[in-house]
């Protein structure tokens, strides 16, 4: 008997105790998970009974054959297919182009815009009175720079020397010609201004020019160079401007940067310039005459690589065209890798206080220029202690120019202002149109009702278009004919001229009663013509709005020879009309139109119209709601929860008979 104990022992080593207590764990789980299945089939089951969402309802209707529950499952799996198919091309679109740029529906008026920043530099890089001067009596180093600027090749055996700033800055305005020499009569509108109290003497990569408009240094740089010999002067009322910022405040007319004061050549910026021909030692160019480039007021000009060229002898004009881009707030929530712009604040540079491409790029050159060749060239921004580059600096500042052009990551600002003299044409027709994506969206949903219930709206679109769009455009279409922008504002000056002056010059429109202008009235005429069109409040006084539909054709630059004739007749001309025609140029820059239109970057694809879009395929496939994923998560979750903690009730004791084990 202890053998056999002592074997079912070994045999068994789990006592009946424990071997039951097991039997009934297993069981008990078993149990449960078979209950938690049953209660998740149940409450799915109840879902699709009840759930909101088409078709998904006779899928569990018990009621159905089981060929229309199959038919119904595919339906509804082919709705499915085709929302996820079109929610994932919405997708992509959101993903891969993030951003739009449209035009505002608004044209912009000129005085929300500073007038740009002109910089003038004569052609000649060293007056040749001063150059004669160096070359008999200046020393090794004077003449090392003079070899310098003129790009000679010289050599000069004292080359040890480093170039300061100092020692550069006094010999390029030594050399370089002034203002003073430069300009000879300046007119701002209709008022004949002193030429020293607006434009100041500037230094730039062509050496001594002369700059109107720009913002004082201490509103461009960090970390200003020693310029006081430059002599430059600034009005009391200096505003802060920067494209972001704009003109917020009422800002007065004398201030800087000045504002333009209207469309047309007698409201813009007209100069005579004296190139000073028989004192030419060395030119910047093959020619004679000026460079001219207009710049943000807060950006340092490139002369060199972007100038363009003013002939003497000849008149030219120059017409601006402003091109604006704005942000909208909401383009601050997309990554800069996809919106492609900086914001003000994004990108602090070293030695601009504000950002703007071309001042990154300035920047990213002068650091990438003293890392490779040791030194900076005198334009570019630097600290103050840095050693400045020679003509023997020349490769290797060409070869830094050429490598950092498209490794400085300097996007353009996200709000900016840019000047072009020089047009360009473009496939894209500008019109006003409202550009609302609750639209684009409206036409998509369309073709997806087309697709799936055969519904088209061709056959009201066409009774729309017959019985009122047709009839509508034919009138609008013939009264396009009579009015333009152009013929109002000569309709209005016309009219303002007759009220002022008591006449109507031969070329604008009048009654046939009313009297010719004369010679004597020329003052009242200009007169009348400026007031008419200088800017007040939200635009001139015609309240001439562009049409809806124009075509525009603009000119970048014209010019005409100089006429000795009128150069005797002109009061602000004193000099020989031969020493004219030969070194002088008159130049006229101006607005062509008072309105322009600004660029608006913003979200082509925010959370609202993803979602919107979203939402309106599952609705239109599915019926599908937020309500309906309320739905789903109550039964999946809530639901279930609710059914597997409810007491159940006690099962009632069946009266069934029983056997009764037999003692004995």
């Amino acid at each position: 008997m202890t053998n056999f104990h002592n074997n079912y022992d070994n045999y068994c080593p789990v006592s009946h105790k424990e071997y039951r207590r097991g039997i009934f764990y297993f069981t008990k789980k078993r149990v449960q998970q078979k209950n938690l299945r049953k209660t998740v089939t149940h409450q799915l089951s109840r879902y699709c009974e009840n759930t909101t969402l088409h078709g998904l309802r006779y899928v569990g209707d018990s009621h159905l054959t089981f060929g229309e529950r199959i038919f119904w499952f595919i339906s509804f799996s082919f709705a499915i297919a085709f929302a996820g198919y079109y929610i994932s091309n919405i997708y992509e679109k959101w993903k891969s182009s993030p951003v739009i740029i449209s035009f505002s529906p608004f044209d912009a008026e000129l005085a929300s815009i500073p007038f740009p920043g002109i910089t003038i530099c004569n052609m000649n890089q060293a007056k040749k009175t001063e150059a004669d001067k160096i070359i008999e009596n200046g020393s090794i180093f004077e003449k090392k720079l003079l070899n310098d600027v003129c790009n000679g090749n010289a050599t000069f055996n004292d080359t040890d020397q480093e170039i300061s700033w100092k020692s550069l800055r006094d010999f390029l305005v030594r050399v370089g010609n002034s203002c003073t020499d430069l300009l000879k009569n300046c007119k701002w509108g209709t008022r004949e201004m002193n030429c020293d109290d607006i434009f100041n003497n500037d230094l730039t990569d062509e050496g001594l020019c002369c700059s109107f408009n720009r913002l004082p240094p201490d509103k461009i740089f960090r970390n200003l160079k020693d310029i006081s010999i430059l002599n430059q002067t600034y009005p009391s009322n200096v505003y802060d401007w920067h494209a972001e910022k704009g003109f917020k405040e009422v800002v007065a007319d004398n201030s800087i940067p000045r504002r333009p004061l209207g469309a047309g050549a007698h409201l813009g910026l007209s100069i005579v310039l004296d190139a000073q021909v028989e004192n030419y030692y060395c030119s910047s160019t093959r020619s004679v005459g000026f460079k001219v480039i207009l710049s943000n007021p807060i950006e340092t000009p490139k002369m060199a690589d972007f100038g363009f060229l003013i002939s003497p002898g000849f008149e030219t004009r120059v017409t601006i065209v402003p091109s604006v881009r704005e942000a909208t707030a909401s383009l601050r929530d997309v990554p800069i890798e996809k919106r492609q712009c900086y914001f003000s604040n994004e990108r602090p540079l070293l030695y601009y206080r504000t950002y703007s491409q071309k001042n990154c790029i300035n920047e990213c050159q002068s650091n990438a220029t003293l890392t490779q060749c040791k030194c900076v060239p005198y334009y570019l921004p630097t600290k103050n202690e840095t050693v400045y580059c020679s003509k023997i600096d020349d490769d290797c500042i060409i070869g830094v120019k050429m490598d950092v052009d498209g490794d400085c990551q300097c996007l353009p600002p996200c709000f900016h202002v840019s000047y072009e003299n020089v047009l360009s044409s473009t496939p894209i027709l500008p019109s006003s149109e409202k550009i609302v994506n609750f639209l684009i969206f409206l036409a998509n949903v369309g073709g997806i009702l087309g697709l799936w219930l055969g519904l088209s709206s061709l056959s009201l679109i066409e009774i729309l278009y017959f019985t009122f769009l047709k009839s509508v455009c034919t009138y609008a279409r013939k009264k396009r004919q009579s009015y333009t922008q152009r013929n109002c504002i000569l309709e209005c000056q016309s009219n303002h001229t007759l009220k002022l002056c008591n006449c109507v010059p031969y070329y604008l429109p009048r009654d046939v009663d009313i009297e010719n202008c004369g010679k004597s009235d020329k003052d009242c005429m200009e007169l009348a013509k400026a007031d008419m069109e200088t800017l007040q409040g939200n635009g001139s006084s015609c309240h001439c709005l562009p049409s809806c539909f124009s075509i525009q054709y603009s000119q970048a630059r014209s010019f005409a020879q100089l006429s000795k004739q009128a150069v005797n007749q002109d009061p602000t001309i004193t000099i020989s009309p031969d020493y004219a025609t030969t070194n002088m140029a008159i130049v006229h820059f101006f607005f062509h139109n008072s309105k322009f239109t600004k660029e608006i970057k913003s979200q082509l694809y925010g959370f609202t119209e993803i979602l919107s879009n979203i939402g309106g395929l599952l609705s239109l496939c599915l019926g599908f709601s937020f309500l309906s994923f309320v739905e789903i998560l109550y039964f999946l979750s809530l639901r279930i929860m609710c059914e597997i903690r409810k007491p159940k009730k006690p099962q009632p004791i069946k009266n069934e008979p029983h056997l009764i084990q037999y003692l004995r």
